[in-house]
């Protein structure tokens, strides 16, 4: 009976994604999660008629397969080596022809997301800085575009969360473009827990709440916590006493993983630095 009853949820998921896809909301976007080796009709291509989107796990669970099939019985695939996927479909900048994005890890533990759209019969990857994937998995999509979490190390920061949409025909971050993180400031665990805590006067650069910056440096017992980062040259930080800035960071080369900050590693300039691999 259990298994039962677990089927006919399971469908009853499926019905409603499909309808929630075919019926646009209010602001004229919608969005799917499309579950694995189920078939779909839906018109990808903005021509008349409908295609079959289906994808499947392979048996090992270490790669995807993307099909999209014509009426006429030509289809085109598209296949990647990705475990644990996910698929989402949406029309994600309103051109009418909408994205199929896969997420999932390709054997490194490092989630990733491709967005694929179709035209004249071909599936073909968007671009993002240069490669065919965005870093992140895929956790939401609405018509502002899709929200990503994905592994981000800076400072010891773990799991952030960014904005990606479509523009263009290639994949393009929304807003500042940082990996967020998010924490209780008004919590004394959060501060005693996730804190970083300054061993030596370290050089930042203030920001206050008009955008105006100005050098500085974090006082040695200060902590601080990450806020954001490019994952690049910049990790923005909160200190508990409300001030904010961040810390230009380069990546440290001799180590071979990690952060320099003013030439010093950052385990020279802070405790409380997690593993974030």
């Amino acid at each position: 009976m259990k298994g039962w009853l677990a089927l006919c949820c399971a469908v009853c998921m499926l019905v409603g994604a499909m309808a929630a896809a075919e019926s646009p909301t209010e602001n004229g976007f919608s969005a799917l999660e499309l579950p694995a080796d189920e078939i779909l009709d839906m018109n990808l291509d903005r021509n008349r008629g409908t295609e079959a989107i289906q994808w499947t796990q392979t048996e090992d669970g270490a790669g995807v397969k993307m099909t999209v099939a014509e009426e006429d019985g030509t289809q085109a695939e598209w296949s990647m080596d990705c475990s644990q996927a996910q698929v989402w479909i949406a029309d994600l900048d309103r051109n009418g022809v909408k994205e199929i994005c896969v997420s999932g890890d390709p054997m490194s533990d490092d989630d990733v997301t491709w967005c694929l759209t179709y035209e004249a019969g071909e599936l073909k990857p968007l671009p993002f800085e240069g490669a065919e994937y965005a870093q992140g998995r895929i956790t939401g999509m609405d018509a502002e575009g899709m929200t990503m979490a994905g592994y981000v190390d800076a400072l010891g920061t773990h799991m952030g969360i960014r904005r990606l949409t479509v523009e263009d025909g290639k994949l393009v971050t929304v807003g500042d473009g940082l990996w967020h993180f998010e924490y209780d400031l008004q919590s004394e665990e959060t501060w005693a827990q996730q804190a970083l805590t300054a061993k030596t006067a370290v050089p930042v650069t203030y920001v206050d709440l008009t955008g105006k910056e100005s050098r500085g440096e974090l006082a040695a017992e200060i902590k601080i916590l990450i806020t954001a980062t490019d994952g690049v040259s910049r990790a923005w930080f909160t200190v508990q006493d409300g001030r904010r800035g961040y810390l230009t960071i380069a990546p440290d080369e001799t180590a071979g993983w990690g952060y320099i900050i003013g030439g010093v590693g950052e385990q020279a300039l802070f405790e409380g630095i997690r593993y974030a691999g």
